[in-house]
């Protein structure tokens, strides 16, 4: 893999860094290699160093960082939705992603794409999780399996409901194990899951509602 652990650690390692002074320095390198496989580490090493390690940005950074946002942070969702959308095996999207970073129009500065970096290394999809050999499951097929499944994905529902509530959240993800015990075949675990991952989707969208009432509430 080159000599891309070796650079990086250089980088990563060094005293009183944060993640914007990491992206900064790892820019220039990033370019100079003009590598999509470099790219892509570049996320993994970051993800261990956010997981080990607390943000200290300066006052100056944080300001930087906004103001990067307010510029960019609709192009990059676009970039991002439009990979996820195309289905992009994982090689492709570091590759569309970089060279859409590295030739972003009217954006020439280093600074300016030091921030970027940050914000991508803040993203949920990344780094990006693909499987290859995925099978599309048939409109016909889907809803025989919704109605065969409809007992457990009622369950389910219960279960991410109560996964809210209580204290103890292990037990609901054991009792979300057991559903899928019950479950035929790993298909029927996905038509599951998918209803699992709407229901989580509609709590967010609910607790976020909720909070913006509260706060008008109070203001008022």
């Amino acid at each position: 893999m080159m000599d891309f652990n070796d650079l990086f650690a250089e980088i990563f390692y060094e005293n009183n860094s944060n993640e914007y002074r990491i992206c900064q320095k790892c820019f220039p390198v990033l370019l100079e290699k003009d590598s999509p496989e470099m790219f892509e580490q570049f996320f993994y090493w970051m993800e261990e160093y956010i997981l080990n390690n607390e943000t200290q940005l300066q006052d100056n950074e944080k300001a930087k960082i906004e103001e990067v946002k307010k510029k960019y942070n609709i192009f990059l969702d676009g970039i991002l939705e439009k990979l996820v959308k195309e289905d992009t095996c994982k090689e492709l999207f570091y590759e569309k992603l970089w060279n859409s970073i590295k030739n972003m129009p009217l954006c020439d500065d280093e600074s300016d794409k030091a921030g970027i970096l940050y914000i991508l290394c803040r993203n949920d999809l990344i780094p990006y999780y693909k499987v290859e050999g995925i099978a599309q499951i048939e409109k016909e097929e889907l809803w025989e399996r919704i109605d065969r499944n409809q007992k457990n994905i009622i369950a389910a529902r219960s279960i991410i409901r109560q996964y809210a509530i209580v204290e103890d959240r292990v037990s609901c993800a054991l009792m979300l194990l057991k559903l899928f015990e019950q479950c035929n075949d790993d298909t029927d675990k996905a038509v599951i899951m998918s209803y699992i991952i709407r229901f989580i989707e509609i709590n967010a969208v609910e607790v976020v509602t909720r909070q913006i009432l509260e706060k008008i509430k109070v203001n008022h």
